[in-house]
C-alpha cells in the first residue's frame, strides 16, 4: 500500500494547481474585458464629439438666439425633455465606461467639460420655462410676449399676493439678466392690479357695513371709488365691485348705475400701450403700474 501522506500531498498539489490555473484564467479574462472597455471608450470619443455638438445645437434652438437669454416662443416641455435626454445620453466619465480615470481618452476630458457647460445651460432653460409657466398661471390668459413686456395681462379672480411672492422668491435664485428683469416687470403688473383690488375692498368696507352705508360714505369718495373700479380688468371682480358701489350710490340718493357706466375701455389706453424693452432694459410708464399715486390723491378715505 502507498503512503497515505504522499497521496494526500499529491491531491492537495493537484487542487492548488487547479485553483492557480483558474485564478490566472479569471484574471486574464478580467484584464481582457477591461481592455475592451478601454478600447470602447477610445472608440466612443468620436461619437461623443458628434453627439455633444448636436446637443449644443439643440439647446441653442430652445432660445431665441445664441445669446441664450430668452426662450423661444411656443417652447414645449416635450422639446426640453427630448433635449435633456440627448444630453444625458452622452457618456463622458470613467464611471460611464467602467474604467479608471487614468485610462480615459484625453479627448474625452474635453468633451466632459463641454457637457458640464451644456448641463448648466439646460438647467437654465428648464428653470426659465418653469418660472414662465408659473407667471402665466397668475393671469387669465398666458403672457403674450416673453421678449418684451406688454401690460395687457389680467390677474385671475382669486389671485393672492403670496402667489406672486412665491415666484419672486424662486427668481431670487436665478442670475440677474434681461430675462429676470422681464419677469419682474410682469410680476409688477400683477402687484399693481392686486393693490388696486385691495384698496377698492378697503374703500368698500369703510363705506358699506352689512349692506348699509356708513358715515364714511361721501360723494367725493364714491366718485373716486367708481373711477378706480373702472380700471379693474378682471370682469368678475369688476362686476362684484360694481354691485356694491351701486348699493352705496342708491343709499346716497345718486341712483343705480350699470356696469357700462363703470367703463374700462379695453383699448390700449387702459392697458398701457407702452412696453419695457427687455433687451435694452429701458422702462416705460404704463397706466396700470402708476395708478396708485393718482388714486391716493383723489381718494382720501383710505
Amino acid at each position: 500500500m502507498g503512503n497515505p501522506l504522499i497521496k494526500t500531498i499529491a491531491v492537495a498539489a493537484v487542487g492548488i494547481g487547479a485553483v492557480a490555473i483558474c485564478f490566472v484564467g479569471y484574471r486574464e479574462n478580467n484584464n481582457k474585458q477591461y481592455q475592451q472597455k478601454v478600447s470602447y471608450a477610445e472608440t466612443a470619443v468620436k461619437k461623443d464629439e458628434l453627439s455633444i455638438k448636436e446637443v449644443n445645437e439643440a439647446i441653442t434652438k430652445l432660445y431665441t438666439n445664441q445669446d441664450k437669454v430668452f426662450l423661444k416662443k411656443d417652447l414645449t416641455e416635450a422639446e426640453l425633455t427630448q433635449t435633456g435626454a440627448k444630453l444625458d445620453g452622452v457618456k463622458v466619465s470613467a464611471e460611464d465606461f467602467g474604467i479608471e480615470d487614468k485610462d480615459m481618452p484625453k479627448n474625452m476630458k474635453n468633451i466632459a467639460k463641454e457637457k458640464e457647460t451644456l448641463n448648466k445651460q439646460m438647467a437654465d432653460a428648464e428653470t426659465k420655462f418653469a418660472i414662465q409657466n408659473s407667471v402665466n398661471a397668475l393671469f387669465e390668459k398666458p403672457v403674450s410676449d416673453w421678449q418684451k413686456a406688454k401690460n395687457d395681462v389680467t390677474i385671475k379672480t382669486k389671485l393672492k399676493d403670496t402667489d406672486v411672492g412665491a415666484i419672486r422668491e424662486r427668481l431670487s435664485f436665478v442670475d440677474e439678466s434681461d430675462w429676470t428683469k422681464l419677469v419682474k416687470t410682469y410680476l409688477s403688473y400683477a402687484d399693481a392690479q392686486l393693490k388696486r383690488v385691495a384698496e377698492i375692498n378697503q374703500s368698500l368696507n369703510s363705506m358699506l357695513k352689512d349692506g348699509k352705508v356708513t358715515n364714511a360714505a361721501t360723494y367725493d369718495k364714491y366718485l373716486s371709488l367708481v373711477e378706480s373700479i373702472s380700471q379693474v380688468r378682471n370682469n368678475n371682480l369688476k362686476t362684484e365691485f360694481t354691485e356694491k358701489a351701486n348699493t352705496i350710490s342708491n343709499q346716497l340718493g345718486l341712483g343705480a348705475s350699470n356696469s357700462s357706466d363703470y367703463s374700462t375701455s379695453n383699448d390700449s389706453t387702459d392697458y398701457g400701450t407702452e412696453t419695457q424693452d427687455a433687451n435694452t432694459g429701458e422702462n416705460y410708464t404704463d397706466s396700470e403700474a402708476n395708478y396708485s399715486d393718482n388714486y391716493a390723491e383723489t381718494d382720501t378715505g383710505y
